[in-house]
């Protein structure tokens, strides 16, 4: 028998300024499918980040270099940024776009810190369903389906 998957306790933070008062939570499926489309012209960094960072996003202790990573991400895609916030709050785009800046900033920080974890251990995660999911294929006698092609 295989080793049971573990799990870390999620991690949910205060926040409350510019007419909010929420608690940024890890995203459920909803919210994360939701995500995942919208934020498909950024994946490729957000999933690049180096593990240094997420490990020091997570514990709260960015860097100046981090810092610099983030504010450059919210430059380049301020719209992008202001609808993956309001969806993984649950808050409503247009309180979210009226935040101040700063107050922004520290909202997008909070949640990026909240899903650290998810970007560090989302491959291994994938990784390991998809070995569980060919294995229950095999044990009925199907083969896997192929790999999706890519256009």
């Amino acid at each position: 028998m295989s080793a049971p998957v573990e799990f870390i306790t999620p991690l949910e933070l205060p926040f409350q300024a510019g007419g909010l008062d929420l608690v940024v939570k890890p995203a459920g499926m909803a919210a994360l499918l939701k995500v995942l489309g919208t934020a498909r012209p950024i994946a490729d960094e957000v999933m690049g980040m180096p593990e240094a960072m997420l490990a020091r996003l997570q514990a709260g202790t960015p860097d100046t270099t981090d810092i610099a990573w983030l504010y450059e991400l919210l430059a380049d895609r301020g719209d992008l940024a202001i609808d993956l916030v309001s969806i993984v709050t649950g808050a409503r785009r247009d309180l979210v776009a009226q935040l101040l800046p700063d107050r922004f900033v520290y909202l997008f920080a909070l949640v990026v810190q909240v899903h650290a974890d998810f970007f560090a251990r989302a491959p291994a995660v994938f990784k390991a369903a998809m070995a569980r999911m060919r294995g229950a294929a095999e044990q009925l006698g199907q083969k896997p389906s192929p790999k999706p092609s890519t256009p």
